[in-house]
């Protein structure tokens, strides 16, 4: 049985320019990647001593996934930045295709 990606998220690249200065981050606009589904992997975390900031984290499970660090996923219309590459569990020994986690972040305050 092969189960089907429900949700669909937004991906947008993450594009690097020079042009002879500093280097400049932007993003192509999204485009579709269907997923299987998303949840918190953890607690929020507050950011500052002051505690005027917090830290939220996403896990994103999918089939096979594009996105490197920095890449940006939209989900449910909110912006996250991918942390580092997917974590791939396709290759376990349970004979069954377990797809990849990307886990995602995002800073308020």
């Amino acid at each position: 049985m092969l189960i089907r990606e429900r949700f669909t998220v937004g991906y947008r690249e993450r594009l690097m320019s020079t042009g002879g200065m500093a280097p400049k981050e932007s993003w192509k606009p999204a485009v579709d990647l269907e997923v299987f589904g998303w949840g918190p992997p953890a607690p929020d975390d507050v950011v500052r001593a002051e505690q005027t900031g917090t830290k939220h984290e996403l896990d994103v499970y999918c089939r096979s996934s594009p996105t490197k660090h920095r890449d940006k996923l939209v989900v449910n219309g909110v912006e996250w930045f991918v942390q580092g590459e997917p974590d791939d569990y396709r290759f376990g020994p349970f004979g069954f295709d377990a797809g990849v986690r990307v886990r995602l972040s995002r800073v308020e305050g």
